[in-house]
């Protein structure tokens, strides 16, 4: 596929391939909690729906001492809402099947995905001049510099924002993909954080990039340094703030994620 890209008077074309068959998950996943504890939750495990990703069947499980709901947010991510009253050990847990033929479409979000966020200040990434001949070398050359800059090390998880995350060195997928998010912003390339689920993982979520290309939004991993490949999308957002899964309990609780899914 092609696309022609304008930036600032030049047009580039932009060539990708990418799979045209349809890819179907099937995936039941499971918060569970071992210490009895009044415990509320805002979960973002819900698969995303868009034009190009399909929910063909879903279904939540929970005990009766619990109190479910599934909310949307401003950028129409469906989230998991509960508030349980427990006597000892219980789990939730989301079934469902998504079928994914197509990048998402773009709708009109530029401005949004342009912007600062909390945890993208793109006035600090302004001063990066990278030369380009095209977008698909751009992108190449963002994915190569993120790599080379900081090192994978979930020791080093703490610190979010995108600048911090290059002072800092090291960090995991939230971290690349913020400072990816904060070059392109910075040179005008709308760009959106993704949470969810890639095919080669089945023990925690992950977090990537779609950029602005035409009409579509198109999927880089930085963390993975891959391009056009479609995860199971959970959520989009400006960056890691507004899709972040949180959990709050009167006493501590213990709690644990796990998923068992398989793709065809």
């Amino acid at each position: 596929m092609d696309f022609i890209i304008s930036d600032g008077g030049k047009v580039f074309l932009f060539s990708f391939l990418f799979a045209t068959t349809m890819t179907r998950y099937k995936l039941s996943a499971e918060v569970s909690f071992s210490r009895p504890s009044e415990v509320k939750g805002k979960l973002y495990m819900i698969p995303y729906k868009d034009y190009g990703q399909k929910v063909l069947y879903f279904d939540i499980d929970y005990p009766s001492f619990c109190k479910v709901s599934v909310n949307q947010d401003r950028f129409r991510n469906e989230y998991l809402s509960f508030d349980c009253n427990p006597s000892g050990y219980f789990s939730i847990s989301i079934n469902y099947e998504v079928e994914i033929y197509s990048f998402s479409k773009f709708e009109n979000e530029e401005n949004v995905f342009l912007s600062s966020s909390k945890y993208v200040n793109i006035d600090k990434f302004r001063r990066f001049n990278i030369p380009y001949s095209s977008l698909d070398d751009l992108l190449n050359k963002v994915t190569s510099f993120v790599r080379g800059s900081i090192k994978y090390d979930k020791n080093n998880s703490s610190v979010k924002s995108a600048f911090g995350s290059l002072i800092m060195g090291s960090g995991v997928c939230v971290n690349y993909s913020h400072v990816t998010i904060g070059i392109l912003r910075a040179l005008g390339i709308p760009a959106r954080y993704v949470v969810g689920l890639i095919p080669y993982s089945t023990k925690e979520a992950h977090a990537w990039v779609e950029v602005k290309v035409n009409d579509v939004w198109f999927p880089v991993d930085p963390t993975n340094a891959t391009k056009g490949i479609q995860y199971l999308k959970w959520a989009i957002g400006r960056d890691d703030a507004d899709v972040r899964s949180k959990i709050w309990y009167r006493k501590p609780t213990s709690f644990d994620f796990s998923f068992n899914w398989y793709f065809r």
